[in-house]
């Protein structure tokens, strides 16, 4: 579910149809964000293990968040407590994870895998970022996944848009 800013309302279609589209990133804007990222990405590793405790000790009450609790299960004080705080934890990291979303950062997968779109010969691809990488030194097609991870071997042959 990507976020996206509102559409701004524009009598001209090529206007429209720009506005429309999601943010492409050169890969020197892209790098900009490298330290966001790092930062982000260590608070969401924070609050998932914050969360992994409080879920682990949830178990050992015998309570399993993947189920629905029947609300005499959350009455129980010491399991409304964790389950409060879970969802707490839960809420945080969708924040961040929103938070990248409206930079048109897709978020691959939680300890720090992201994409950010780009131009490459004419073709919208895939710049890719691993957390601990110094930058965006890798593409891909939209298609391929991070199994078609490639070295960018000429920065200069991707482009970004500064739409927003």
């Amino acid at each position: 579910m990507s976020k996206h800013p509102p559409v701004p309302v524009s009598d001209d279609p090529e206007e429209r149809i720009e506005a429309a589209m999601p943010r492409l990133y050169s890969p020197s804007e892209a790098d900009a964000l490298v330290p966001h990222l790092e930062a982000t990405f260590r608070t969401i590793t924070h609050h998932r293990a914050q969360l992994h405790a409080l879920v682990k000790e949830l178990e050992t009450l015998g309570v399993d968040l993947a189920d629905t609790l029947p609300p005499e299960v959350i009455a129980r004080p010491e399991v409304g407590t964790l389950v409060s705080r879970a969802l707490h934890e839960h809420a945080a990291i969708q924040e961040q994870i929103d938070g990248l979303e409206e930079l048109a950062v897709e978020v691959k997968a939680l300890d720090g895998l992201c994409d950010v779109r780009s131009r490459h010969d004419g073709r919208v691809v895939y710049l890719c970022w691993r957390r601990g990488e110094s930058g965006f030194h890798h593409w891909h097609e939209l298609d391929s996944g991070f199994s078609g991870r490639q070295r960018m071997m000429r920065r200069s042959d991707f482009e970004g848009t500064l739409l927003h």
